[in-house]
């Protein structure tokens, strides 16, 4: 991770718009309070929540403390109330929600073999009955830890943005729509893994979905919650080709630098079918470093897609109010990760904390 980011911040600091942002980003960063008070009582309030609806919280206690290191590196916007524990309580249930249900379906490869797959198909598709709120399924039809988690996701966001019509019909409907698509990659993306004759660009629009990035930027444009008098933005956003093509360069690039990062956690636990560095090693026979600058090259043929999207989005919504805090917050989001990323994959919550949070 650590060669990977160096190279990206190269290409970040050669480059003035992701320079002066990320100037600004490390101002708001310095800015942020270290373990408050109340940073503190939203992780306590998170995890006493996460308990009382059967969450095994000593399973998860490090992917949980992990997420609020995530939060509090990447949801630093101005428009983000900082003091609102609900906003907080979204994005930790929406990122824990992407780790359960990504670990849950990549790790169980038996779960795409012949005989297993209608099952699978069911699986899915009572997930994604729970994220289009069928009256069918209730609380207590919930089966598995994943449907519960998704079932919680879902009322705790439709109960926040039902408050505000704009929040509800727009940014809600169309995060759930998100959160379905990344539901369904997963057995197109496990199943292709055992296709002989691969080809990468195939791999990588089915990885760009398996990956849930986007889930993460729609989250957090739901969370950032921009100011209701915006309506040009709110309800209009959505449907803007120019958005949703940037927001997918997005999660390209936050997909790809997450699976440089962990190439060698997927090779040891042989994971390594979803990793690009070793499918274009097989595929393509090339060295691992090869591989490594082919991916990188990917990752910054995207960012400079994202500023070219970023000038056509400015004249779409030339009367918005905040669409350039928008372009901001986006970039502000990798950033985060960029920050998080080395911590989580080579310095994992100590067993200290792991235990104050348990207690």
């Amino acid at each position: 991770m650590t060669h990977s980011i160096s190279n990206l911040f190269q290409y970040i600091m050669g480059d003035p718009v992701w320079s002066s942002r990320l100037g600004c980003y490390k101002i708001a960063q310095s800015s942020m309070p270290k373990n408050s008070p109340m940073n503190v009582s939203f992780l306590d309030g998170i995890v006493k929540k996460y308990a009382d609806i059967g969450l095994p919280i000593k399973e998860k206690i490090k992917t949980i403390l992990s997420l609020d290191k995530l939060y509090w590196v990447c949801f630093l916007s101005p428009n983000i109330s900082k003091d609102d524990e609900q906003v907080y309580e979204i994005a930790i249930k929406g990122l824990l929600w992407g780790y359960v249900v990504d670990d849950y379906f990549d790790d169980h490869m038996e779960f795409y073999s012949q005989e297993n797959i209608e099952s699978t198909v069911k699986q899915v598709k009572r997930i994604n009955d729970i994220f289009q709120m069928k009256k069918s399924i209730t609380k207590n039809d919930t089966k598995t830890l994943v449907e519960m988690l998704t079932w919680d996701l879902v009322y705790t966001l439709k109960s926040y943005t039902s408050q505000n019509p704009v929040l509800y019909n727009s940014i809600f409907q169309n995060f759930l729509q998100k959160c379905i698509e990344y539901t369904n990659s997963f057995i197109s993306f496990n199943m292709y893994k055992n296709i002989q004759e691969k080809n990468f660009y195939t791999w990588l629009s089915l990885r760009k979905l398996n990956g849930g990035a986007a889930n993460l930027f729609v989250l957090s444009f739901l969370c950032t919650c921009y100011p209701s008098e915006d309506t040009i933005i709110s309800k209009n956003i959505f449907n803007c080709m120019n958005f949703n093509q940037m927001v997918e360069k997005y999660a390209e690039v936050m997909v790809l630098l997450n699976d440089l990062a962990s190439y060698d956690k997927d090779m040891m636990l042989g994971q390594m079918e979803a990793n690009p560095v070793y499918f274009l090693q097989r595929c393509n026979k090339i060295s691992k470093q090869d591989a490594q600058e082919k991916v990188m090259k990917l990752i910054l043929e995207s960012m400079s897609e994202i500023i070219e999207l970023e000038k056509e989005l400015s004249f779409d919504f030339r009367d918005s109010l905040c669409v350039d805090q928008l372009f901001k917050d986006l970039s502000w989001l990798l950033f985060g990760l960029m920050t998080w990323g080395p911590q989580h994959y080579s310095q994992p919550p100590s067993a200290a904390s792991a235990r104050s949070v348990e207690e």
